[in-house]
């Protein structure tokens, strides 16, 4: 099948958000639950013409919820059902999506999976960041623990963070602030020693902005749709938030150095065998003098990006907005079991069509596991739409408070 036939073909979606650490082969059993639940995200990027896969099961009233607010949801695989003439479409390519696939007769249209896992490692974006003069400069590769304590012993600039061959989001990530690893994390250097045959230290350099980037691969090696936007992160750089703002002027004063860097990056990745969407990781930072420095490609995630959810809602509900694709942990809110007491609660921050501001819960209220439960999910998110970064920062807070009373 060409790519012009797959991209018109009804689709089956899976959102099998233990990609990244599956490849690390880390154990995932302590994120299972939040991570079925997280299956729902997917849901945007489908239509009525297209099917998904949900490791949960969800109420009627929350598709209803969607459509309320312009989304269009594939319809929802049942188990046994088989849908062939549907492309394969997942989080990431592994063993276990294209199990799941094949079970269900989709067809794969997929790189080589030994081509995936080599690509998403830290080392390799290590190895094109030393070729093309990207990435955190001073970053060195150890390739065994005794070579790991040995480089921290000489290491002159702190603090530090050793990065494992596999993981993203800050997963796995060392932080440290002297040269000396102590018990804990030595062991933890075992770990990831046994996971992949590489780690990376990198100076822990003054971030300023994180940004992202996505563009898609075609099959004939054709690179579209470059896009660059702000990912927020915390202070130990764990991802919480996609912001979308056509008017972000730190993404416009780098944006020719982003493409470039975009370009060369995907190029690599085509000639290595990949081809789908892919995301890039870069931020900005500031020296000693007070300079601000661009750090491009810091990490390849070759794979839907969380931007393609983003931009799907940003691009089909409100293109002019700022957007955020916001995640929060649900240790504080309060959700209400369903979705009319939901909309009350939020009253006027609720998405509103006509002006296109507000809020969408994106997550269902309840999730049905196999336990025969219906529980809170472990995280919500949420798409937000305002008029300037500053306020759809203040919907999101109010958000948070309206659900925490």
């Amino acid at each position: 099948m060409n790519s012009q036939a797959a991209q018109n073909s009804p689709h089956l979606y899976y959102f099998n958000a233990l990609f990244d650490l599956c490849l690390g082969g880390y154990n995932t059993e302590k994120f299972t639950c939040a991570a079925a639940e997280m299956s729902c995200l997917f849901i945007p990027l489908g239509s009525s013409h297209d099917k998904i896969i949900l490791d949960i099961s969800v109420s009627d009233d929350y598709f209803k919820y969607l459509t309320l607010y312009g989304i269009g949801c594939p319809h929802v695989l049942s188990e046994n059902e088989q849908c062939k003439g549907t492309i394969g479409d997942p989080w990431g390519w592994d063993e276990g999506a294209v199990e799941r696939f094949t079970k269900v007769g989709a067809e794969c249209v997929s790189p080589d999976l030994t081509v995936v896992k080599s690509i998403n490692s830290h080392y390799f974006s290590y190895q094109f960041n030393k070729k093309t003069g990207t990435g955190i400069p001073g970053a060195q590769c150890c390739s065994s623990k005794d070579e790991l304590i040995q480089a921290l012993k000489s290491w002159k600039r702190f603090p530090l963070v050793i990065k494992p061959e596999f993981g993203n989001v800050g997963y796995g990530f060392i932080h440290k602030e002297d040269p000396v690893l102590s018990y804990r994390e030595l062991k933890k250097a075992d770990i990831l020693f046994r996971a992949g045959k590489h780690v990376i230290v990198e100076p822990w350099l003054n971030r300023l902005t994180d940004i992202s980037s996505r563009c898609c691969i075609d099959r004939d090696g054709t690179i579209t749709d470059i896009r660059h936007h702000q990912g927020l992160t915390n202070k130990v750089g764990k991802f919480y938030a996609v912001l979308i703002d056509p008017g972000n002027e730190v993404i416009g004063k780098w944006r020719e150095a982003l493409d470039r860097a975009a370009m060369a990056c995907a190029q690599e990745l085509y000639e290595a065998g990949y081809f789908g969407p892919v995301g890039f990781d870069s931020m900005t930072w500031s020296d000693e003098s007070g300079k601000e420095n661009l750090a491009a490609i810091l990490e390849i995630n070759a794979r839907h990006p969380m931007s393609s959810v983003a931009y799907t809602l940003h691009d089909r509900l409100a293109p002019n907005r700022v957007t955020m694709l916001m995640f929060t942990g649900n240790k504080k809110l309060i959700l209400p079991d369903n979705y009319k007491s939901f909309q009350k609660l939020l009253g006027d921050k609720s998405f509103d069509t006509g002006t296109r501001k507000g809020a969408i819960l994106l997550t269902p209220l309840r999730a049905h596991h196999k336990d025969d439960t219906w529980t809170q999910p472990e995280r919500s998110v949420f798409f937000l739409a305002e008029e300037t970064v500053e306020k759809a920062r203040e919907l999101d807070k109010n958000i948070n408070r309206i659900l925490s009373e």
